[in-house]
């Protein structure tokens, strides 16, 4: 990487300077798909049931005809005795009676970003998702 560069020369000796600085990020997404399959039988032959003979035809995006058919998606609250960075918190669809749990943080919507890295200064009982507002996963959608 190149030095900076010089940009202004201020009063008292002090400059101000400028640099490239390059950067990357990635996350996992988790979504519903539609999947259409086609099964050729082989039990004619004496062959057993197996899934050599399952193929995928097709695979789309799910679409949702309202907000309330989105999926209602759930992560484990980890609570006071755990910092997030020292488990492997469980996540995926939940049942709707699981919408107000205080042991998850839920969210409905088309998809997921998945939880990862926690700083190593967490403390038990910090909420796995960050956000100014109190709807869960404000921060990864």
């Amino acid at each position: 990487m190149p030095p900076p560069k010089l940009k202004k020369q201020l009063a008292g000796g002090l400059s101000m300077s400028e640099a490239t600085i390059y950067t990357c990020a990635s996350t996992l997404r988790a979504t519903v798909k539609e999947v259409s399959l086609s099964y050729i039988s082989r039990a004619s032959t004496g062959t057993p049931p197996s899934l050599a003979d399952l193929s995928v035809i097709d695979i789309k995006p799910k679409r949702y005809s309202s907000e309330k058919s989105k999926p209602l998606w759930g992560v484990e609250n980890p609570g006071t005795l755990w910092k997030a960075s020292e488990i492997q918190l469980l996540w995926g669809i939940i049942s709707e009676e699981f919408e107000n749990s205080s042991n998850l943080q839920t969210i409905r919507s088309e998809h997921l970003y998945l939880p990862g890295f926690f700083p190593e200064n967490d403390k038990p009982g910090d909420s796995v998702v960050r956000g100014s507002i109190q709807a869960p996963f404000q921060s990864y959608i």
